[in-house]
């Protein structure tokens, strides 16, 4: 049994007490008849005096439980949208992950929710505009989980490439296009593999800016691993081509190379400079 559901027993426990208390103290005054006429008199007066305290209580607990979700929201909104300006949220696997774990969470209890409310909408009344709310925060909740989720998932890099690897040369089995607002931020960039029946075969899509020293010295700026996907594979990491003489490398890794320990794994990759 839920707790709202005790709003229903409440008040008619109550009218029972209440009666037999006053019963119980008028037993000497009063005659059996009489007792029994006031039962029937009053009874009905006092359960739906109760009731109404019960509908009245129903209606603050949807109203106090509405008004801490919908602020537990604005702060979970406020937390989305401050992320989207500085695209912390893609760019961080953990706080990714920590933000879509509250939104999972939020939109369970909304739904939960809206069924409590159209269970107690015989007693309290027809609650459409409320559910409406509710349901456009779900929409929108769910929205923002398509928008993270539309970002390749950030995963460890993958020890095999911790000890180094090798260049395969310019791969020609995925379609890539360069970013071109190279002044900003973030960069924005996708992929799609031509032939997408070796995503299966794929370790990590692979993600590297190094800055050019000399001829023969780099400095490594940024590497990140990337789970795989069909469709677009869509990347947004912080920029670091506004800087000269960087190169960036976007490619994959295949499982196969992992297995081979006498070997550095091929780096099958594109550059951008």
């Amino acid at each position: 049994m839920e707790i709202i559901d005790l709003v229903y027993i409440i008040p008619l426990l109550l009218s029972l007490l209440l009666f037999s208390t006053y019963l119980f103290k008028t037993k000497e005054q009063t005659n059996p008849r009489a007792i029994k006429n006031k039962w029937v008199r009053y009874f009905p007066i006092y359960t739906v005096l109760f009731m109404s305290v019960g509908v009245m209580i129903i209606s603050k607990y949807y109203e106090d439980k509405i008004n801490r979700l919908e602020t537990e929201e604005l702060m979970l909104q406020s937390e989305i949208n401050k992320s989207k300006i500085y695209n912390s949220i893609i760019s961080d696997k953990l706080k990714r992950l920590e933000v879509l774990d509250s939104l999972i969470n939020k939109n369970k209890d909304y739904k939960n929710l809206i069924e409590e409310i159209k269970k107690q909408e015989v007693i309290v009344g027809d609650k459409t505009d409320i559910l409406k709310n509710i349901e456009q925060a779900i929409e929108d909740t769910e929205n923002n989980i398509d928008y993270i989720n539309s970002y390749n998932e950030i995963i460890d890099t993958p020890k095999e490439i911790s000890k180094g690897y090798t260049y395969s040369g310019e791969t020609n089995k995925i379609i890539f296009v360069c970013p071109v607002e190279k002044n900003s931020e973030y960069l924005n960039f996708g992929l799609k593999f031509k032939d997408e029946k070796i995503i299966n075969d794929i370790a990590c899509i692979y993600v590297t800016i190094n800055e050019r020293v000399d001829n023969n010295n780099y400095t490594h700026l940024y590497s990140q691993a990337f789970a795989p996907k069909t469709g677009i594979n869509n990347f947004k990491i912080k920029n670091y081509l506004f800087k000269e003489n960087t190169i960036m490398r976007v490619g994959y890794f295949l499982k196969s190379d992992f297995k081979k320990d006498e070997e550095y794994p091929y780096f099958h990759s594109v550059s951008c400079k």
